[in-house]
């Protein structure tokens, strides 16, 4: 009998665990972290499948300048292959994106997001035609098929891409044309001055020819050098009489 009672009381023991971690844990339902303002109007549940961290989900709603933003709160980073609770605002039919900035810094629009048709999706990448894009996949409420919005990103993707392509080629063909006019405008500031240097010297050239300038003066005879006399011949000098010394002798010679 106490065997029975130990037995028993070991098999209700689980048994309640079971019940209360049950009860706590919503009827069995997995407890799932939230995205956004609980008191808002629509809750989905997306699950992270794009392989990489997000921190950051805004959304939104409508389209051009008139589209409004939302940041939805989030506390911790969304990681990969998790599923969180995100609750929405009410969108009624407006066009609907969502943006997801990853642990790089780096954003992503998921272009045609639709919070009134799906109950559960799951956010992915892809690496299209050397650009990352990213799409929604989900169940539809309204057909119970499954969706995704791959080929409407890859077609958004291809028109970014051509878009960005014309426009580089727009911008090639335009600073061509610059450069071409400016080499003309330089050509033509360089033969305006080259005729205006011409036309310069030109003027110069003839102002020379016409003005006559100041006469020249006269230039004198040369008067011609009156003939220079002959030199007078010098008469040679009278020979030195001789001298007697007092011992009578001339010019110191004896005298017989």
């Amino acid at each position: 009998m106490n065997k029975l009672k130990m037995l028993s009381h070991l098999l209700i023991f689980p048994a309640l665990l079971f019940i209360v971690g049950f009860a706590f844990t919503g009827c069995g339902k997995e407890a799932l972290k939230t995205v956004g303002n609980p008191e808002d109007a629509r809750t989905v549940i997306l699950k992270n499948e794009s392989g990489m961290t997000l921190t950051e989900l805004r959304l939104k709603i409508g389209e051009g300048d008139k589209a409004e933003e939302k940041t939805l709160q989030m506390t911790e980073g969304f990681a990969p292959d998790e599923r969180r609770q995100i609750h929405l605002p009410e969108t009624g039919n407006a066009k609907c994106a969502l943006v997801v900035k990853t642990e790089e810094n780096t954003e992503r629009i998921l272009h045609d997001f639709p919070p009134a048709d799906m109950k559960e999706g799951a956010i992915r990448f892809e690496n299209y035609e050397n650009q990352s894009i990213a799409f929604l996949a989900y169940i539809s409420e309204e057909s119970k098929k499954d969706m995704t919005t791959r080929d409407a990103e890859c077609k958004i993707a291809d028109e970014v891409k051509k878009a960005a392509e014309e426009a580089a080629e727009k911008m090639k063909k335009e600073e061509a044309e610059r450069q071409k006019k400016e080499e003309a405008e330089r050509k033509e500031k360089e033969e305006a001055a080259r005729k205006a240097k011409e036309e310069a010297e030109r003027k110069a050239d003839e102002a020379v020819s016409e003005d006559p300038g100041q006469p020249e003066a006269p230039v004198a005879p040369i008067t011609p050098k009156a003939p220079v006399a002959p030199a007078t011949p010098v008469a040679p000098a009278a020979p030195a009489a001789p001298t007697v010394n007092d011992n009578g002798c001339v010019n110191d010679a004896i005298l017989n």
